[in-house]
């Protein structure tokens, strides 16, 4: 099984018991009053039953940084794993980063020259003095200060690189959005968004349908016979590996590791299609031996790697 924080900016995670070092911190109540006006963020968007989670750890998320208000740190994202890299990104931070400021330098960073981080932190500088002006006006609470780009915006935003040959848009006023988005922040990639002009949809133009009815669908086929089961609980997503028809022309153990090195790859790439988070339970055929056991969980850890949300993998149980 593994946990998973999605991609919309929860962050998992719980501690049981008491903690001595928390002994000394003032209770909530302490520190609050009923009217007092308190500036908070939503992390996680309100589902079924459960409310909205709320915290007052406020940051703007920018293409290349995250800025912190009345916080003083630099902090660089752990999936940039060059300790030389990481050492030119924190003194790059250092040496733009005002006083009064967190900055932590996302993963997409790396490799980025002063200017394009320079560029970035003005924009959310920006984005964070206009927030300024609506506080100055002292009104009355509830009322929204900010709110985040849309999906669309959000997903080129995390997303879109030089790595991307294009991005193709079927409606013109988000075609326009799209670009002056881009014009913005990498005015160089403005050739690469086009807008689709042709009769037939964008999503068969280009083969999408069929992996987006798999994605609103509990079963999901393998190519190599094989099919996943993913179901969703209160408390967890389960899914279940099945053989299915896989398996000619190998002998048994050989197809066990197959199909469950093939499901390990199509599960990592399901959770991000669906934007699962929470714990996730995985039923992959019994192993006998722990070196294939390894060789299951490996290719699940190398799956997740391409995956902007944090994981923890757990690995494989005797049940």
């Amino acid at each position: 099984g593994s946990g998973r924080s999605g991609g919309r900016g929860g962050r998992g995670g719980s501690q049981r018991g008491g903690s001595k070092s928390n002994a000394n911190v003032p209770s909530a109540e302490s520190l609050l009053k009923r009217g007092t006006r308190v500036i908070c963020k939503i992390t996680k968007e309100p589902i079924s039953t459960k409310g909205p989670r709320v915290s007052t750890d406020i940051s703007l998320a920018g293409r290349f940084l995250v800025l912190v208000p009345a916080a003083d740190y630099i902090a660089v994202s752990k999936k940039i794993e060059s300790a030389k890299e990481r050492r030119r990104l924190r003194t790059l931070a250092q040496s733009l980063k005002p006083d009064g400021f967190g900055v932590i330098v996302r993963t997409v960073a790396s490799g980025r020259d002063a200017k394009s981080l320079d560029t970035d932190l003005r924009l959310l500088l920006d984005k964070w003095n206009k927030i300024q002006r609506k506080l100055d006006e002292n009104p009355p609470p509830p009322v929204l200060l900010y709110e985040d780009v849309n999906m669309v915006s959000s997903i080129i935003r995390d997303l879109f690189s030089e790595d991307y040959d294009r991005i193709v848009v079927d409606d013109p006023r988000v075609h326009r959005n799209v670009q002056a988005y881009v014009k913005a922040v990498a005015p160089q990639m403005l050739d690469k968004v086009e807008l689709h002009r042709k009769n037939q949809p964008v999503y068969r133009s280009y083969g999408i349908e069929k992996q987006v009815e798999e994605a609103f669908s509990r079963r999901v086929n393998m190519k190599g016979g094989g099919y996943l089961y993913i179901e969703t609980t209160e408390a967890m997503h389960v899914v279940d590996v099945n053989s299915g028809r896989a398996g000619r022309g190998k002998s048994q153990k050989e197809n066990l590791i197959a199909v469950n090195v093939e499901a390990a790859k199509e599960i990592a790439k399901q959770l991000r299609l669906r934007d699962l988070g929470g714990i996730i339970v995985v039923d992959f055929i019994d192993l006998r031996y722990d070196r294939d056991r390894r060789k299951v969980t490996d290719a699940l850890k190398e799956a997740f790697e391409k995956d902007r949300a944090v994981t923890k993998l757990l690995p494989m149980s005797d049940f």
